[in-house]
């Protein structure tokens, strides 16, 4: 996952967070998977040197934007899963309402029609019929009928257990964040019991299980428990185990043992060109503020548009190495790109109000 920490584009003094929160679905299985390694997640932050701040503040701004982002999709999806579930009260109430609605005369008309066949249930049936229309469509529509899969009408193919699953990730999401910058040693040491227990009888669990005494990670004892492993003739699958244990945990080590820690990254491509870039439109920026702050009328709105075109022109001199796609923007592009398009469009409402 990768951040830039950037000047505010209408305050002052201030700043903001910029990136995508990309969290594979593979973390949280793998996390939540007692058998599996635990993963190794990379965050980093790209920060121009003359904005450097300490790295418990860039910590706690990137959380607190990495909650925020993954609040603002859940919430699109929470408000679609209530626009279905009002769907379906709407239909239920229609049923209701027609049922006990409908006009005398009217139904007394459609008796009459029916009743010809000679059931004079008919016509209390076909009421019936009649007024559940509505709740049948909602109900397929936004449930789905149990055992309805073969006919296309089934749970799985209605809207709100669609919406359900795409919800999970971002409950996932929610705790694997809280989980980030966070010491991962004790779970470390409980995923290698729980691999020993595998090695019953063998010297290799005697090994596994020193590893634990006094976190011994260094790459003297992870060694020692391969070759063990190795003296004793233990299946391939066996001792391919340990190695990747020792390559996890060597990758751990790297990240002090922390879980998804923070990486500031001052120097750099990425972080020259970013240095760059905020150097040579400083002046552009500043203009920006003021005329952000003095919004009198149509014309500020005009100028603000335009200078963000510029702004968005110098961004796109520089190669951020964020994609790879020569038709995406990558990050900080569209971070630009998309102020542009949001006073566009601002000044387009306005116009429009004014024509009014």
């Amino acid at each position: 996952m990768k951040y830039y920490l950037l000047p505010h584009p209408f305050k002052q003094n201030e700043n903001v967070i910029f990136g995508d929160l990309k969290i594979d679905k593979r973390v949280w299985e793998d996390f939540n998977n007692p058998k599996s390694n635990i993963p190794i997640v990379k965050r980093e932050i790209i920060v121009a040197k003359n904005y450097a701040r300490s790295t418990e503040d860039l910590e706690s701004l990137v959380k607190d934007y990495e909650n925020s982002l993954n609040k603002k999709q859940a919430d699109l999806i929470s408000r679609a899963k209530f626009n279905a579930y009002s769907d379906l009260g709407i239909g239920l109430s229609a049923s209701y309402l027609l049922y006990y609605c409908i006009p005398e005369p009217a139904m007394n008309l459609i008796n009459n029609f029916l009743q010809v066949i000679g059931d004079p249930y008919v016509g209390t049936m076909a009421k019936i019929s009649l007024c559940a229309i509505p709740a049948v469509f909602s109900i397929v529509k936004n449930v789905g009928i149990p055992f309805g899969d073969v006919l296309g009408i089934g749970r799985k193919r209605s809207k709100i257990y669609k919406l359900n699953e795409l919800e999970k990730p971002y409950k996932e999401k929610k705790r694997l964040i809280n989980l980030f910058g966070l010491d991962i040693k004790e779970k470390l040491v409980k995923d290698i019991s729980d691999l020993a227990g595998q090695f019953k009888g063998t010297e290799t669990k005697k090994e596994l299980l020193n590893l634990n005494s006094g976190y011994a990670f260094s790459d003297s004892h992870l060694n020692k428990v391969i070759e063990t492993a190795e003296k004793e003739n233990l299946p391939y699958g066996k001792i391919q185990q340990l190695i990747d244990m020792k390559e996890d945990i060597t990758a751990h080590r790297e990240n002090n043992f922390k879980f998804a820690p923070l990486k500031v990254v001052y120097s750099g491509k990425q972080a020259d060109n970013l240095e760059s870039f905020l150097n040579k439109s400083k002046k552009l920026r500043e203009k920006i503020i003021i005329e952000y702050k003095t919004i009198t009328n149509t014309n500020t709105i005009t100028n603000i548009t335009n200078d963000l075109e510029k702004l968005f022109g110098m961004v796109s001199r520089y190669d951020f190495g964020d994609t790879n796609n020569i038709n995406d923007r990558g990050f900080l592009k569209e971070f630009y790109y998309g102020l542009y398009i949001l006073m566009g469009s601002e000044n387009e409402k306005i116009l429009k109000k004014g024509k009014k």
